[in-house]
């Protein structure tokens, strides 16, 4: 069910820019991590405290940049 009342770059677990010509970064919390890569949680708050953390003012809520989890997945994932 879409996140109604919210604007579009809050909706969902994901902040994201507007459009691809802001300079806003992609953060993600752990649910959305899990989303994406299809992990469980556990999984995702491991690559969370691997990353360096994003606070809100304001927010309990700890976020990563989309390009920290990137980098860390393409420096440690090896073949299985």
């Amino acid at each position: 069910m879409p996140d109604q009342g919210m604007p579009t770059a809050f909706r969902g677990s994901e902040l994201a820019a507007h459009s691809d010509e802001s300079t806003l970064p992609r953060l993600l919390d752990t649910r959305a991590i899990s989303e994406e890569l299809g992990v469980k949680r556990a999984v995702a708050e491991a690559i969370i405290r691997r990353c360096p953390k994003q606070e809100i003012p304001g927010c309990k809520r700890l976020f990563v940049r989309r390009s920290d989890v990137e980098r860390l997945l393409a420096e440690n994932l090896k073949e299985a």
